[in-house]
């Protein structure tokens, strides 16, 4: 399968790709952009669990990142709607449907527990993210 990946990747070179040039006015904006993107994921989870200290929409939740700076999820919002499927599956949030059909969230009692734990632990964001991924 990897020979089929590598032979994939040198014909797009070829035509593809073959005729694309950047400038370096280009390539430092780029650069510049995967550098600020780079938010750990615990800066991340921690971020989600103190906007939904009071209840949310998705894209509410998407601004209040985007206005702490945190771009992951932008272009890549179904990455954000899978996170929240997963916290409320595990039951660190709720999520209700309202009647303009919309589904907002907000952190459940073992949610703002453990956002309270972890507020004491000089280490907040990777203790969140450790109990998150430990289920």
């Amino acid at each position: 399968m990897e020979d089929k990946l590598n032979q994939l990747k040198r014909a797009m070179k070829r035509t593809v790709f073959a005729d694309v040039k950047f400038t370096d006015k280009q390539k430092t904006a780029i650069k510049q952009r995967l550098v600020q993107a780079k938010e750990s994921d615990e800066e991340v989870m921690i971020a989600i669990f103190r906007i939904l200290q009071e209840e949310q929409s998705g894209y509410q939740i998407m601004s209040s990142l985007l206005r702490r700076g945190i771009e992951k999820f932008t272009e890549q919002e179904g990455i954000l709607y899978t996170m929240l499927h997963e916290l409320e599956q595990r039951g660190f949030i709720e999520a209700k449907w309202e009647q303009t059909e919309k589904k907002s969230y907000c952190l459940s009692n073992k949610g703002r527990r453990m956002l309270a734990k972890s507020e004491s632990k000089q280490n907040a964001g990777s203790y969140i993210l450790q109990t998150v991924l430990e289920g």
